[in-house]
């Protein structure tokens, strides 16, 4: 998959991937093997482009299977984020509340 037929500054372009952590794929979702798969592969074309790719991570409740530090907190090991990737932590059902995301 590539993005050379797309019209856009990657520089000024973003894939977003939100809440893909241990604990939501292992809970089973339909495919989920294939969307991790397909997520993946959507991270490659973007970081081989030259676009930005920021993971969004829910901070669950204490005693939540996705409470920040616990194993399935933790960004799926298919797709962690690279050193140099943005991770933005998030404690509601909105990625842009009480966040910085927009910017």
């Amino acid at each position: 998959m590539t993005l050379e037929h797309a019209k856009y500054a990657p520089e000024r372009t973003a894939l977003i991937v939100v809440d893909v952590q241990e604990a939501s794929v292992a809970r089973g979702p339909w495919r989920g093997d294939e969307v991790v798969r397909n997520i993946g592969s959507l991270i490659a074309a973007a970081r081989a482009s030259g676009v930005h790719v920021v993971f969004v991570q829910h901070d669950g409740q204490p005693g939540d299977e996705d409470e920040a530090g616990l194993p399935g907190w933790e960004i799926h090991a298919a797709i962690r984020p690279r050193d140099d990737e943005r991770v933005v932590r998030k404690s509601h059902n909105s990625a842009f509340r009480g966040t910085d995301l927009e910017t």
